[in-house]
């Protein structure tokens, strides 16, 4: 136990101050708007005259999945600018450090509480859709499900299409804890972050056209294993079995924190 003691007073600490800025809950809002929004539309449906569709109770958690799945990436960027750009912004990192634990630990907690903060709100999410989905739903509903390929056949695989959206929010949330570090703020890492994922997105489909007018080719084959393509068939929108696209994803993750690691330790906290 006195091993994992220090752990978790680091971890409480770090997550008092995080809850303590005004931003992070202000993201929070945002998404939850975003999920009721979406959960409200599909609802409502049933009640427009040109549409009047409805959807078994296990719809519901797929209609939140892909609100997360769109801003998982946005998510982990954002998240990470407000656990580590502040740092840098208000000077903190050598008091943090000044309580005896290793940079490196240090970075990989905080890199843990933005993992943890991302499953609470996946459970949260989760609960809310299925108990719509429970109240609201209708078994055997038909109208929307036919429209829907790869719809998940019951509550199992609902959840299993719906947590995969976590993982990708993670490697983001790595992905904005190496940018926080290299440009020291948490503008710079926010700002790129979202820029890379705008570009990667824009130019993954613009590129994926190109080809296929110009040199008659599936850049698809290229551009799978590049971040964007393994989030994307993770997610379930390459191949169907998007397990398969689960250890590149982490490896992705594993060498951003790496990187990050490896910058920080050798830069001068004061420069």
């Amino acid at each position: 136990m006195t091993n994992i003691n220090p752990v978790i007073v680091a971890l409480r600490w770090e997550w008092f101050r995080l809850s303590r800025r005004v931003g992070f809950w202000a993201i929070v809002g945002i998404l939850g708007l975003f999920v009721v929004g979406a959960l409200a539309i599909a609802v409502g449906m049933r009640f427009v005259p040109a549409v009047g569709e409805t959807m078994p109770a296990y719809g519901f958690p797929h209609v939140v999945f892909d609100v997360l799945s769109t801003l998982a990436p946005f998510l982990g960027v954002i998240l990470a600018g407000f656990i580590f750009g502040g740092e840098f912004g208000w000077g903190t990192w050598r008091a943090s450090l000044a309580r005896g634990m290793p940079a490196s630990r240090l970075i990989l907690l905080k890199i843990l509480l933005g993992a943890v903060v991302l499953v609470v709100i996946w459970i949260v999410a989760w609960c809310l859709a299925a108990l719509v989905g429970l109240v609201a739903g209708e078994n055997g509903a038909e109208g929307i499900i036919q429209q829907s390929p790869g719809f998940p056949e019951g509550w199992g695989d609902a959840g299993l299409k719906f947590a995969s959206a976590w993982p990708v929010a993670v490697a983001y949330l790595a992905l904005g804890t190496l940018l926080c570090v290299i440009g020291r703020s948490t503008a710079f890492g926010v700002g790129v972050g979202i820029g890379l994922i705008v570009a990667e997105t824009i130019g993954y489909r613009l590129l994926g056209l190109l080809a296929g007018l110009i040199w008659d080719i599936e850049l698809v084959d290229y551009l799978r294993w590049t971040l964007q393509g393994v989030s994307s068939g993770l997610l379930g929108n390459d191949e169907p079995k998007a397990i398969v696209f689960l250890p590149a994803l982490l490896a992705y993750a594993g060498l951003f924190c790496w990187v990050t690691l490896a910058i920080f330790s050798r830069r001068d906290l004061d420069s």
